[in-house]
């Protein structure tokens, strides 16, 4: 099923961004359908993650996460890579 066609987001007249797949940016769905995928993440890969990579503390708000860590552990790009 394809939910989306083809979504042109113009941010500046330089940079704009096409969207192939998935829902449309604004849709009432896109919202729920992010939260659904993200508290799975939470509760199946975070624990796994906060144990390899000596996570301290993981906040989300919205669309923003604060991430404590320790650095002399590891670095967030190798937390980004897993």
């Amino acid at each position: 099923m394809r939910l989306v066609a083809c979504t042109v987001i113009t941010v500046s007249p330089v940079w704009r961004c096409v969207q192939h797949d998935g829902l449309a940016m604004g849709a009432p769905s896109s919202g729920l359908t992010a939260e659904i995928f993200l508290q799975h993440m939470e509760h199946t890969h975070l624990p796994l993650l906060a144990r390899k990579h000596k996570i301290i503390n993981y906040c989300q708000y919205v669309d923003n996460i604060f991430l404590i860590f320790d650095s002399t552990h590891t670095s967030i790009r190798e937390i980004l890579e897993d």
